[in-house]
C-alpha cells in the first residue's frame, strides 16, 4: 500500500504539534509536572504519530511517536521519585531532537541518512524512559550518537 500524503500536505500539521509540544513543556518548565501534563503530552505525540505514519518510509520513525504517546499515557508520576520530578522538564530535551529532525529532514531538505537521525531520537527516548524510572539501560537498546 502506497501512502497518498506528501509532506506538504502535513507540514502545517507538523508545526503546530511542535508549537503545541514547546507549550507543554514551558508549562511544565514553569509550573512543574502534573498527570493533566502526561495527559496532554501522549495526546500531542498521538497526533505526530497519525500524521508521520500517513507518509512513505517514516513507518520507523513514526513508531517512536506511537511509543511516547503510549508511554506518557501509562506513566504515573507515583512511579517516579521526587528528586526526577523535580527534574522532569530536562527529560523532554527529546523536543530539541525532533525539531532537528524537521528541519534537516523536511525544512532543509539536507538529510544524508534519515534512519541515523530516526536511531538517534529513538536512542533519547530510551534514555528519557529509563531516567525517569530509574530502569537500567541495556547495551543493545543504547546507541550514542
Amino acid at each position: 500500500v502506497t501512502n497518498l500524503v506528501s509532506w506538504d500536505i502535513i507540514e502545517e500539521d507538523i508545526k503546530d504539534y511542535n508549537l503545541e509540544l514547546s507549550e507543554i513543556i514551558d508549562y511544565i518548565m514553569l509550573n512543574g509536572v502534573n498527570e493533566e501534563n502526561l495527559e496532554d503530552l501522549s495526546n500531542v505525540f498521538r497526533k505526530y504519530y497519525s500524521s508521520l505514519i500517513l507518509l512513505d518510509n517514516l513507518d520507523k520513525f513514526s513508531l517512536i511517536f506511537e511509543d511516547l504517546a503510549d508511554y506518557f499515557y501509562t506513566l504515573k508520576l507515583s512511579d517516579v521519585s521526587n528528586e526526577k520530578l523535580k527534574h522532569f522538564d530536562t527529560y523532554l530535551y527529546i523536543y530539541d531532537d525532533l525539531v532537528n529532525f524537521f528541519d534537516v529532514v523536511f525544512i532543509k531538505r539536507e538529510a544524508q541518512n534519515i534512519d541515523y537521525l530516526t536511531d538517534s531520537l529513538k536512542s533519547s527516548v530510551e534514555q528519557m524512559k529509563c531516567c525517569l524510572v530509574d530502569k537500567k539501560i541495556e547495551e543493545e537498546d543504547l546507541e550514542l550518537f
